[in-house]
């Protein structure tokens, strides 16, 4: 799709009466620091969007003079597709980036994005999509703080399991390994110990239907963040990669050795992890997506957010929802002939055996004699 506005598109293009700005075809300098402080989650850094996003990132748009909102997108037919996840702003600015987006890509039909307030703020034809979540652990009151929340129940759990943990094991070690080669040494140890886990299950993984992103794992801890490795007897059991970021901690992949799971690593090295980042005095703890219950149990609180497709105008989104109607109308027709044809199928099957094996003729179940029930022959 091409791009529009005015000017040169690998700069951006300014819209003064929405305070916004577009770069369509490039990413500005200086947006890894806009990012941090709009948003401090480390699935909006700069990082994260160009090495784990589903689309790679094509251009951006800032709102606010100097910026104060910054939407890195990609293009996905006439779809412009905000690519930022687990991140708050407000409707106006959301308003104006859409505005300004339309405005710069007049061949797209609709902006995609996540937001975190009711869908009929933004004041703009959409269409919500599917509701989402993202899990974080509120700190920054000290690990006293954080082991009251926890409960008396879940922090006996956790001491039971640890004990298990250590009787079975011998020698029991956790170290952190910061950045660099002996950090990236440690990927393909927890991709191997996840395909086992989910081939056992008979299911497949990201990381098979995505194999760029060991190689885009292994590039990022090897500049920054960490990971937290759990050994028994001097062998890694369970390793946790974590991501400093904005005053807050994510942990953006986990996993453990299956011949291990019955000793609740996960849960250990998760509870492990937090109180370490609140004794640091980080201010969160980011635990992405999925898996809530066990998360749950150990602090964290859902922040949910919906999906919509903001239209151009009422017509447009009018119109989309028609040509879906005729669409899904058609889908049900040719299910409901479907259907037809297998039961017809399945009668003459059924009359088969109740005769001996002699099929009826054509013309016995109602269609003309010796044609094929629309006439022909």
């Amino acid at each position: 799709m091409e791009g529009a506005g005015q000017g040169d598109t690998a700069r951006g293009v300014r819209y003064p009466d929405l305070d916004a700005e577009v770069w369509p075809d490039t990413l500005p300098d200086g947006l890894a620091g806009v990012l941090e402080r709009a948003y401090g989650h480390f699935a909006s850094s700069l990082d994260y969007l160009t090495r784990f996003a589903d689309l790679p990132p094509r251009g951006c748009c800032l709102v606010g003079t100097p910026p104060r909102q910054a939407l890195v997108f990609a293009l996905q037919g006439r779809t412009v597709r905000v690519l930022n996840e687990a991140f708050t702003i407000p409707p106006d600015d959301a308003r104006r980036a859409c505005l300004a987006l339309l405005r710069a890509f007049p061949r797209a039909a609709r902006v995609r994005l996540e937001v975190r307030f009711p869908a009929a703020d933004l004041g703009l034809p959409l269409r919500p999509l599917a509701p989402t979540y993202t899990m974080v652990v509120p700190l920054g009151e000290g690990v006293e703080a954080y082991e009251t929340r926890l409960g008396r129940r879940t922090r006996h759990n956790l001491r039971y399991s640890e004990r298990r943990l250590r009787r079975a094991a011998g020698e029991v070690s956790v170290a952190t390994v910061p950045a660099g080669p002996a950090a990236q040494a440690l990927v393909p140890t927890l991709v191997e110990w996840k395909l086992a886990r989910f081939r056992a299950r008979g299911r497949t993984t990201y990381w098979e239907r995505r194999p760029d992103l060991v190689d885009a794992l292994v590039d990022l801890v090897g500049r920054r963040g960490e990971v937290l490795v759990t050994s028994a007897d001097g062998r890694p059991v369970a390793l946790r990669f974590l991501f400093p970021y904005a005053g807050a901690v994510c942990s953006l992949e986990s996993g453990f050795d299956p011949a291990w799971a019955e000793f609740r690593l996960g849960s250990l090295t998760l509870y492990w992890a937090v109180r370490a980042a609140a004794a640091a005095g980080a201010r969160e703890f980011q635990l992405l997506w999925g898996t809530p219950e066990y998360k749950e149990h150990l602090g964290a609180e859902r922040v949910p957010a919906t999906h919509v497709s903001v239209y151009r105008s009422r017509a447009a989104l009018l119109a989309r929802g028609l040509d879906e109607a005729a669409t899904l109308a058609w889908r049900r027709a040719r299910d409901v002939n479907a259907h037809w044809w297998r039961a017809r199928h399945a009668a003459r099957r059924l009359a088969a055996l109740l005769t001996g094996g002699r099929l009826p003729a054509r013309g016995d179940d109602g269609t003309t004699a010796g044609g094929d029930g629309h006439g022909r022959r």
